[in-house]
């Protein structure tokens, strides 16, 4: 089939199935066109039944492979079965998403042909192993696997070399391979929301991560893998079952944000008080009554979160933040002055409510 014939095919498709991201284009614009959206219209949200008797696209077609140019490609179709294996031949292609919960069970082999390929988001299809056609992409910069129903990554993930960003939210895993410390260059590691308990001693080879989020998992006590990553500037420890901070907290030298809400914290530790980095803090839903004279030194905090725990009345150390610019205290029953109340007005983005 030339190509000619291959465009008519996709027209004729687009047609049938209002796919507007294509049928607005005549023939010549299309095959240079290097951005696609394919995203469900009206049959948002309908079973996949019905969808097959209204014009609801069910499938892609093969002749997609024409769009040679084609850098950027995201499905956003919930009825689909299958990525086409025709999809290889996108050869220039830098970024694929698969967005929508759809049928789709597993990836075909294919995809491990797009050499080019930088970025790789798939959501919520059902995976249940990470394929290893991902695994063989080697220019691989970016990967989010969200809601995937992982259970484990296998120790080929390491063969990654390129990532600098790896998100593993919304799965089931327990553990993490301890391959993973060497990826040198990834930066950014999101793992939020699994029943991961510990973290492999290896995950202090990755001197370059900036930004880590284990929020939502098993954790009781403080990973003192962590405290070996010098570089981490973000660190979001939420929503597990800490009781406290270790001493060597203080190690986090460049640590700028951190959050720890919804954890089991009754007291600040001094130690935290020390690093004099930190520009957001959260520590909302924790059983706080009060803060240390020690606070102060924080002073380049811009944003407080101090919400849900039990105080009776804002704490004077927190008028001694001179670059505070918001705080967010909800959910207390607050004595506070008329002169609090004016300096908070003038100084801070306050919500007491």
């Amino acid at each position: 089939m030339d190509k000619a014939e291959e465009i008519e095919l996709l027209l004729e498709w687009a047609e049938i199935y209002s796919v507007d991201s294509i049928s607005k284009y005549k023939p010549d614009e299309l095959l240079q066109l290097e951005t696609l959206h394919l995203k469900d219209g009206e049959c948002d949200g309908i079973g996949y039944e019905m969808a097959k008797y209204q014009s609801c696209i069910t499938y892609i077609p093969n002749e997609i492979e024409v769009l040679k140019n084609l850098r950027e490609l995201t499905i956003d179709l919930q009825h689909i079965k299958h990525i086409p294996k025709s999809i290889s031949n996108l050869k220039n292609l830098r970024m694929l998403k698969i967005l929508a919960p759809n049928k789709i069970t597993d990836l075909p082999e294919s995809l491990q042909y797009l050499e080019n390929l930088e970025v790789l988001e798939i959501q919520r299809v059902n995976l249940q192993i990470v394929p290893f056609q991902i695994l063989k992409l080697h220019k691989l910069k970016k990967l989010i696997l969200f809601g995937c129903n992982l259970s484990f990554i296998p120790k080929q993930i390491s063969m990654l070399k390129q990532l600098e960003l790896l998100a593993l939210p919304n799965n089931k895993l327990q553990t993490l391979p301890s391959e993973i410390g060497s990826l040198s260059k990834l930066k950014k590691l999101y793992i939020d929301s699994n029943d991961i308990k510990s973290l492999p001693a290896e995950l202090s080879q990755l001197d370059a991560l900036e930004e880590l989020s284990l929020c939502q998992n098993q954790f009781k006590l403080f990973p003192k893998v962590l405290l070996t990553l010098n570089n981490l500037n973000s660190l979001d420890l939420s929503k597990n079952r800490f009781t406290s901070f270790p001493d060597e907290i203080t190690h986090l030298k460049k640590l700028k944000h951190l959050f720890y809400r919804a954890n089991n914290l009754n007291e600040i530790p001094r130690e935290l008080c020390t690093i004099i980095a930190l520009e957001t803090l959260d520590l909302s839903s924790n059983g706080l009554k009060t803060i240390p004279n020690e606070f102060s030194n924080l002073q380049n905090l811009k944003k407080l979160y101090i919400s849900d725990n039990l105080f009776t009345k804002i704490p004077d150390v927190i008028f001694h933040l001179n670059m505070l610019e918001s705080l967010y205290m909800r959910n207390h029953y607050l004595n506070i002055t008329p002169e609090q109340r004016v300096r908070l007005a003038k100084e801070v983005h306050t919500l007491l409510a």
